[in-house]
Parts: structure tokens; sequence; C-alpha cells
């Protein structure tokens, strides 16, 4: 998504229209189109919520403690980025052509990161304690890492096929915005 954001279809053109596309305007040491805090930032998140989630409800099970922790990233998330997003500080710029908005975002950046912690979760807690006994260490941890990439993939073509649902349910110039547009979002 961020690599379509700022250079969509080529030419180093800004396209302002691309659905769920998004790109950052300042920051260094750049990996790919993303500045490295920025990453630091998102595993930070996604290591945090998990772990509160589990000592918050620490007997609810897995599947509960997965579902806890995305819904705390959602809400993280709620609060982050429209002030990231605001003029004043303009850490990244989130493409205009998205026909579903709360407070200025994509919903479905809300729904992502649901999802994605809840993943992670899962993942976290059931794949990488086997994988470092059945493989060792280091060899577990790639296995972790490439089934979290695989993982990741999925939850992009979700979103996509969503997407693409929710741009025929409410089609461009007005879409659903919450608030409207007209109120300074």
């Amino acid at each position: 998504m961020i690599l379509s954001g700022r250079f969509w279809m080529g030419g180093g053109q800004v396209n302002p229209t691309v659905w769920g596309s998004y790109w950052f305007p300042q920051g260094l040491l750049w990996f790919l189109e993303t500045p490295v805090w920025v990453c630091l930032c998102w595993f930070l998140i996604a290591y945090s919520c998990v772990t509160v989630a589990g000592k918050v409800f620490p007997g609810v099970g897995l599947w509960g403690r997965a579902f806890t922790g995305g819904l705390i990233a959602m809400v993280i998330d709620l609060w982050e980025d429209p002030v990231l997003t605001s003029p004043e500080h303009m850490k990244w710029i989130w493409a205009k052509g998205d026909h579903v908005g709360i407070l200025g975002i994509p919903h479905c950046n809300f729904i992502g990161w649901f999802f994605l912690i809840f993943v992670f979760a899962i993942l976290w807690e059931s794949y990488l304690p086997r994988f470092e006994k059945r493989l060792g260490g280091w060899r577990g941890m790639v296995a972790f890492l490439s089934l979290l990439l695989c993982a990741n993939f999925i939850i992009l073509a979700i979103l996509l096929t969503w997407g693409s649902i929710a741009n025929s349910l409410f089609p461009l110039p007005g879409g659903l915005h919450i608030p409207p547009k007209n109120w300074g979002w």
C-alpha cells in the first residue's frame, strides 16, 4: 500500500486518488518507502497490544487474547492516525480516493490493524514456540517470520477485496465519511 501511495503507475508522480494508499513525506533511514522509525513503531504497537492483552486477560484463552489485542491496536490507531496525519504534523499522507473514512482515515486501515494484530497474536503464541522447539532458535525465528509474511499477504488480499466491495457500495465522489468531510477532518 505504501509503495502504491507515492509512485502509482511509475514516473514518480503522486496520485492522490489511489484507493487505500499512503506515503511518508519525511523521515530518516528509509526501508523501501517507509522510515525505519515507523517500522519500529509498528512492531512496538503489535508486541505491546499482544502482551497487554495477555497480562490483563490471562484466562480467556488464545482467541480471546488475540481478539483483545486486535481491539487495543485498533483503538490506538484510531487515536494516533487522525493526529499524525493532521496538517500540523503530517507524518504520513493518506490518498483521497477512499470511499469510506473515519476521522479522515480509510476504514480499512482500522480493520487491517485489528486483523494484523489478531493474526500476529495467534501465530506468536501458537507457532513461534513450536518452530523454536523443532528447528532451533535461529531457524525457528526465520520460519516464524516467513509465516508472518505469508499471513500479511493474505490479510492484504482480504482488505483489497473488501475495499473493492466498499468502493462499489459507496461510490465517489461522496462516499461515507464519519464525520462528514465538510467538518474539517
